[in-house]
């Protein structure tokens, strides 16, 4: 961030921002890094000092079963800032296929004890504690699509970069032959008769794959 890029967000009259973060310097650094294989995290506190006061800066957290214990490292961190921060967000996530990660649910995994852990720790810091709220999947909807680096298409933010679940390309300007089987498929049959259908909507596509191989899986 230097002193161009400020000028050009004042210019676009830019008033918030969200960063984000995956734990303390060590576990970050391994998810995010650069193409010369260095670590990011140092580089966004700086960036956030360097903010003026007429940006609002969000940080999001995000922890998954594996960064948990690293959290209250990185929440200290934020604390030395705490004066450029508008808002901390702790967002539970599960990794995915793709190393990528989704918030879908910290609880589909079944961690009950790991996530009343982190509600614990977020109150230490005075942050407000999660609720678990499960919804409709992301999948089920036409008007909602992840793009990958390379700009393939996506219904379900967890297998981006995962080629097979593609349903089209940003470039080619198109969908696929996929898409239509991706809408149209009837994933409910064995859940008519369950009176919690309408909280799940036949439950996660992540999950599905991962626990039976196969996308249509309820």
């Amino acid at each position: 961030m230097n002193k161009s890029h400020l000028n050009k967000i004042r210019h676009l009259n830019i008033k918030s921002a969200q960063v984000t973060f995956d734990g303390n310097e060590y576990v970050h650094n391994k998810i995010r890094m650069h193409l010369n294989r260095l670590g990011s995290y140092k580089k966004i506190f700086n960036n956030i000092r360097n903010l003026t006061d007429e940006i609002d800066i969000f940080a999001r957290v995000n922890v998954t079963i594996n960064s948990l214990n690293s959290i209250r490292e990185l929440l200290d961190d934020l604390q030395k800032i705490k004066n450029k921060i508008k808002q901390v967000i702790i967002t539970p996530v599960m990794e995915t296929l793709s190393m990528s990660q989704c918030s879908c649910a910290f609880l589909l995994e079944g961690h009950i004890e790991s996530f009343l852990k982190l509600n614990s720790i977020i109150m230490e810091y005075g942050l407000e504690p999660i609720f678990p709220v499960q919804g409709t999947c992301l999948d089920y909807f036409d008007n909602i699509f992840s793009i990958s680096s390379n700009g393939k298409l996506f219904t379900c933010p967890c297998l981006v970069s995962k080629d097979t679940f593609s349903i089209g390309s940003i470039h080619e300007g198109t969908f696929n032959t996929s898409y239509p089987s991706y809408i149209l498929a009837e994933r409910w049959d064995s859940c008519y008769d369950c009176e919690y259908l309408f909280l799940c909507s036949g439950g996660c596509r992540y999950r599905a794959i991962k626990e039976s191989g196969k996308w249509g899986q309820a």
